[in-house]
């Protein structure tokens, strides 16, 4: 199944989900992808897989956005804001016009590496010179997918959801080549059954684990990435 049906699915209630509770991890990414993008009201920006708009609903009046999204579906389960049903792969719009792009837990939806390169390609392209790219991401080294791995023989436990689950290097690498420079690079929550079994822990737990999460040593495992990349401040 193709995300795009997943989705557009999904909104009209042909798809059942388990409600879980990932109240901590939803927010610090939320509140990481926005502060890496250094929003501004005169500032350009498009939300890059916006689903049904939560951060248009946090960001409406703070900057001029606009999200963009596969699932019509999904689109107009969005409460307020400006959106546009396009592929983030195949954008479209005229180059160097937006600021900030911001993408939250949306790369690994794409259905393949090339995907993803074409992703990174087509942000350089529409952001102006200095315009920053926020983005968030899982990690496929996180060790509750090394051990499902063991357990199921499934290195990735959901490819119809997450079809192309990527690695720090990975991911650094191809943003690299598409012209950008990282400016920020963080990692977030040590590797337990966390963020989907979130609920089980208090938040104090959640913030002792996301701080041993962006320590070295872990960095590789932990569940995902939060990086700022920035476009060449050229002509």
């Amino acid at each position: 199944m193709d995300q795009k049906k997943y989705y557009n699915d999904l909104s009209k209630g042909k798809i059942k989900v388990r409600d879980i509770d990932i109240k901590f991890t939803s927010k610090w990414l939320e509140k990481s992808v926005i502060n890496f993008a250094d929003l501004g009201k005169d500032l350009k920006v498009l939300d890059a897989g916006c689903g049904r708009g939560r951060l248009e609903d946090k960001l409406v009046g703070k900057c001029d956005i606009i999200g963009v999204d596969i699932s019509a579906g999904e689109i107009t389960r969005a409460k307020t804001g400006k959106f546009l049903v396009s592929d983030v792969t195949q954008l479209p719009f005229d180059s160097n016009v937006f600021d900030r792009i911001i993408s939250m837990e949306v790369v690994e939806h794409l259905p393949s590496k090339d995907k993803v390169r074409h992703f990174f390609e087509e942000s350089y392209r529409i952001l102006k010179p200095g315009g920053v790219l926020s983005l968030s991401t899982p990690n496929v080294n996180n060790l509750v997918f090394f051990f499902t791995h063991i357990v199921k023989g499934k290195r990735n436990p959901n490819p119809v959801l997450h079809p192309t689950m990527l690695t720090k290097k990975y991911l650094v690498k191809t943003a690299k080549e598409a012209g950008f420079n990282i400016k920020i690079f963080k990692t977030y929550l040590f590797p337990i059954p966390v963020p989907r079994y979130e609920y089980i822990f208090p938040t104090y737990l959640m913030k002792i684990l996301n701080k041993i999460g962006e320590l070295p040593g872990f960095g590789s495992v932990s569940f995902g990435f939060v990086m700022k990349a920035e476009k060449r401040n050229e002509p």
